[in-house]
């Protein structure tokens, strides 16, 4: 199965310091577009550090309801699987970028073809993380301008 994965903040929605409410994200320009033109032929996961609730700016509820909001902007499309690490930076957990255990979840348990799958970010966390695996990473300018 090929693969694109992405980073959330940054990548599919524009950076917003913490966002508590739905209405405070925006998709990134051109990025729904884009990801409609890959649709087809990949499948689209999704891996994101959300330490604003461990820093209390946020609860668990609040990240759902933008979930749901983000996928209402993107609809059709959709994500196979969503990943959200809510652990504080300082904790030592297996989950936050650039560590690789959903990444290592995705590729197994999706049987992802890695020479043929690439992770999509906008920081050197996300392109550490596509070195777990030797994945390509594309930023998201160069993405948006495929």
């Amino acid at each position: 199965m090929k693969a694109i994965i992405f980073d959330r903040d940054g990548t599919i929605i524009e950076n917003a310091h913490y966002p508590k409410y739905p209405w405070q994200i925006k998709l990134k320009r051109g990025i729904k577009e884009k990801m409609f033109k890959f649709y087809k032929n990949y499948e689209f996961f999704l891996i994101s550090n959300q330490s604003g609730i461990k820093r209390g700016y946020y609860s668990f509820r609040d990240l759902t309801e933008i979930h749901k909001y983000l996928e209402r902007l993107i609809y059709p499309i959709k994500f196979r699987e969503v990943f959200y690490c809510t652990h504080h930076p300082n904790e030592n957990c297996p989950c936050r970028k650039p560590r690789c255990y959903f990444l290592k979840k995705i590729i197994y348990n999706y049987k992802i073809e890695i020479e043929n799958s690439i992770i999509v970010g906008d920081s050197n966390v996300d392109e550490k993380l596509a070195k777990c695996f030797n994945l390509k990473f594309v930023r998201i300018e160069d993405f948006l301008s495929y």
